[in-house]
């Protein structure tokens, strides 16, 4: 089983089936870009973690939500 294509439907079923307990029950696998690494990827918390365990430094973030009493969501970005 590959979870890397079939975008973000993909990746939540086969998240369920790798946690779950299905692909080894059914003696299957996940092919390609491992479960762990596309956990790391979809998780903002888990992501920033593993950037920080590796000294990459990474921005800060808070919910503001509290402060102003409204949600905004602002992404820093790059563009050279």
């Amino acid at each position: 089983m590959s979870l890397a294509f079939g975008y973000q439907s993909n990746l939540n079923c086969g998240g369920a089936f790798y946690h779950g307990g299905v692909l080894k029950r059914h003696n299957n696998q996940v092919l390609g870009t491992p479960e762990r690494t596309l956990e790391l990827s979809e998780d903002r918390d888990l992501f920033a973690q593993a950037l920080k365990d590796i000294n990459i430094p990474v921005a800060r973030s808070t919910a503001a939500v509290n402060h102003i009493g409204y949600l905004v969501v602002v992404r820093s970005a790059f563009n050279p």
